[in-house]
Parts: structure tokens; sequence; C-alpha cells
């Protein structure tokens, strides 16, 4: 394994990988992970398992053309991924620097109507179970807002601020960047 490129020749293989973090990571689970997060220990490894499959999948003539396509496909997106992360991640920086100074406003406002208050003077959830949400107030809600975006899921109107025409203007600008580059 050592001679002949042979530990380099099993670190690159993303199965040799698999069959080390899987065992191990189940046996962290059941071992040491505190209780309220063996639930994400235990997804991980499911997940693991399930794509383990795939390597077995490989030796039949049925299905080991497909599982090569498929992680032949992975390997060659992979710079695609991170050139959408990097505009992703650029584009939700200028949304949140332009909408930061309406997050606490808009906060002002929901906690002014009584109808979304819970018992602790909280913003309480509405009668369908969800929260109001202002999507450009932290930094996790604009990144995941952005993934919103990218799968045309976003309403043109949180982009319109009434008063203020040149954050609308900007804001719209930013938009249709993003869905061109995107």
């Amino acid at each position: 394994m050592w001679s002949g490129g042979g530990f380099v020749e099993w670190g690159s293989s993303i199965w040799s990988w698999m069959n080390a973090l899987g065992f191990p990571l189940y046996l962290h689970t059941i071992l040491q992970a505190p209780h309220e997060r063996v639930s994400y220990y235990l997804a991980l490894v499911a997940l693991i398992l399930w794509w383990k499959c795939l390597y077995y999948l490989k030796g039949f003539r049925a299905t080991g053309t497909l599982v090569q396509m498929v992680t032949q496909t992975v390997v060659e997106v992979r710079w695609f991924v991170l050139l959408l992360l990097i505009i992703g991640f650029g584009f939700g920086s200028g949304f949140y620097i332009l909408f930061r100074h309406k997050a606490a406003a808009w906060a002002a406002v929901v906690l002014k109507d009584e109808t979304l208050k819970d018992a602790a003077g909280g913003i309480a959830s509405g009668s369908d179970g969800t929260r109001p949400a202002y999507h450009w107030g932290t930094p996790t809600t604009v990144y995941l807002s952005m993934l919103a975006i990218l799968l045309g899921e976003f309403e043109v109107d949180e982009f319109v601020d009434p008063g203020d025409d040149v954050d609308t203007a900007m804001a719209i600008c930013f938009l249709v960047a993003y869905i061109i580059l995107v």
C-alpha cells in the first residue's frame, strides 16, 4: 500500500474515503456523540452507506456504466459549483449590505403588531405555523434566500422599497444580474 503509489491511489478514490469515514463516524455516534446531535451524525452515516451502494452497483453490467457516468459528472461539475458559490456569496453579501438597515425597522413593525407577538413578546408563528420572515436580516437567511432565487422561488416585491428609489433600483439591478449569471 505504501510503495508504488498505493496510498496515493487509495486516497484518490471517493469509495475508499467512504469506507474510511463511514464506520468510525458510526462508532463516534454510538459511543460519544452528544444526545442532541445523534440525528445529525446518523443522517450523515446513512448518506454515506447509501452512496456506498453505488460502489457495489459498479460490478453489474447494467448499472456499472451509469455509476461511472454519475461519478464523472460530479467530478467535472465541481468547478462550476465553485463558481456558482462565489457568485452567490458575492451577490448575497451585496443584498445583505444593501438591506441590513431595514432588518431592525422590519422587526420593529412586526413586534408592534400584537397579533404577531407570542407570550414572551417575541415574533410568534402565524395560523399556518410559519413565522413572518425578513429574508435579508442575517447572513444565513440571505444565503438561503440566494439559493431560493437560484431555484426560482422569489417575489420581486421583496426587492421593492416604495420609500427609497435608490435601494429599489440597486436591488433590481443586483437581482437581474444574479439571474443572468446563474
